[in-house]
């Protein structure tokens, strides 16, 4: 008995090994990265992300069903993608760049600007009936999206950038879609389920609107008051089977426009289409890496959007998004002793419509330096106590050193002032021995014959010989 149990786990044993070695050879053996057409790419085997690196436009690039099949056969890992990240500095990505693979979620860099189709020639963004897709994300400077996710059934809402210029999808499988009021051409054709669309506020609506085949639908909210399209475009070109409502500002150029054009308009509540801009932001603190923001809660408002000035494209940006219980917002990461220009606005729901109100008018907060810390304070002999600390990041013209046997410094205290950025340590002669003295240090630059003090330092606790 005890023989053959020998046996049976000397088999087992072996087996393990050779399986082991197997797996181990092939782990080793699979390609997972390589370059097609001067861009790279990688599979994290872990998460089954593809990631693709480089610079420019990707090529236009379409490969039949056979040379799919070649491909996976050549590059297996290729098949069990679940996510595609598009890098930064990839600048758009042409048609049919990835039609042999099925992601369920696609990222795109905020430098992509087109994610393109054609298909007036047959020509696809990639992703052309994938029902596996679900989730994506644009970049905030897309400017066009040409058919890139037509026919993909199950794929979520998601949020199209305020730079976005065109928008182009069939088959789309939402009930409503808001546009940005950037857009000036938006097309939609086979679409069952597609019941509206919302213009959101801008100087002026021009959205040029192309809707075949989508039977369903029903409103047209144009939330901006005036309306110019743009040369070479339609107001609307459309089928038999469109018979939906404009839904405008009640007595607006807007409401004027597509009623002289013989459309079917209807007059929207104009407290609907124009909430008022948030009130009372502000800041309310900063340290040397973040500041501090609040504003009043606005009545109805669904949740608010922050956005932050950026000096290198000269633009406000989307800084973040929160719910309408929230009224404070903390910004950190940011560089010290350096003045941040910031808006909000408030956003509403109405049904299925999300509408963002006015800007606040800007605020402006500026980050502290960064504070002087003591790195060393320690008692030697009697009387004396021997002061380090970092130098200051910044301009000064020295330090003042305190001294004192109560913590908050309200009493007993002394101090002595160091000349120079450069000179941190100081050598202190304290009053008595044989107890606790609290240190602390702050810089000062000299202005104008007078001294004016940045943040003093924690204090730090020594005991005096």
């Amino acid at each position: 008995m005890k023989k053959s149990l020998s046996i049976i786990l000397s088999i087992c044993i072996l087996f393990t090994s050779i399986f082991s070695f197997s797996f181990s050879a092939y782990a080793e053996n699979i390609v997972t990265h390589g370059v097609i057409d001067g861009f790279s790419w990688s599979v994290d085997l872990e998460t089954n992300t593809l990631t693709i690196t480089g610079k420019g436009d990707m090529p236009y690039k379409y490969m039949s069903d056979g040379e799919c099949e070649n491909l996976l056969n050549d590059y297996p890992v290729l098949a069990r993608v679940k996510k595609l990240v598009i890098s930064e500095g990839i600048t758009s990505v042409g048609f049919d760049s990835f039609n042999c693979i099925y992601p369920e979620e696609v990222v795109f860099a905020d430098s992509v600007q087109y994610i393109f189709g054609d298909a007036e020639n047959e020509l696809w963004g990639g992703f052309l009936g994938n029902d596996n897709l679900k989730k994506v994300k644009i970049g905030k400077n897309t400017k066009k999206i040409i058919n890139a996710f037509s026919y993909c059934d199950n794929l979520e809402k998601f949020e199209l950038p305020e730079s976005l210029e065109e928008f182009v999808i069939e088959g789309c499988p939402w009930e409503s879609i808001t546009l940005p009021s950037n857009v000036n051409y938006f097309e939609n054709s086979y679409s069952n389920n597609f019941k509206e669309i919302n213009i959101l506020p801008g100087a002026l609506c021009q959205t040029s609107l192309s809707i075949y085949e989508c039977p369903n639908l029903k409103r047209i909210n144009v939330y901006s008051e005036k309306v110019n399209i743009k040369s070479g475009y339609l107001p609307l070109s459309c089928d038999s089977k469109f018979n939906a409502v404009f839904r405008c500002i009640k007595d607006s150029d807007a409401y004027k426009y597509y009623k002289k054009l013989g459309y079917k308009v209807e007059a929207m509540p104009k407290s609907e289409a124009n909430p008022p801009a948030v009130s009372n932001f502000k800041v309310t603190g900063s340290n040397n890496s973040a500041i501090y923001l609040s504003w009043s809660k606005q009545k109805g408002a669904t949740g608010y959007r922050i956005y932050k000035y950026n000096p290198k494209t000269k633009k406000y940006e989307s800084y973040k998004y929160v719910d309408k219980n929230t009224n404070t917002l903390k910004v950190s990461g940011l560089k010290n002793n350096t003045s941040y220009k910031f808006k909000i606005r408030a956003y509403h729901k109405f049904g299925d419509r999300s509408l963002l109100c006015r800007y606040s008018k800007e605020i402006t907060g500026k980050t502290k330096h960064n504070m002087v810390t003591l790195s060393s304070v320690k008692s030697n002999s009697k009387k004396r106590i021997n002061a380090k600390w970092n130098k200051a990041y910044y301009d000064c013209s020295g330090y003042q050193v305190m001294w004192s046997t109560t913590s908050n410094f309200s009493r007993d205290y002394k101090s002595i002032y160091v000349k120079g950025r450069s000179n941190a340590s100081a050598k202190i002669k304290t009053a008595k021995s044989k107890r606790y003295y609290y240190v602390r240090v702050r810089p000062y630059k000299v202005k104008n014959n007078k001294r004016v003090y940045h943040s003093w330092s924690k204090a730090v606790k020594v005991y005096v010989k």
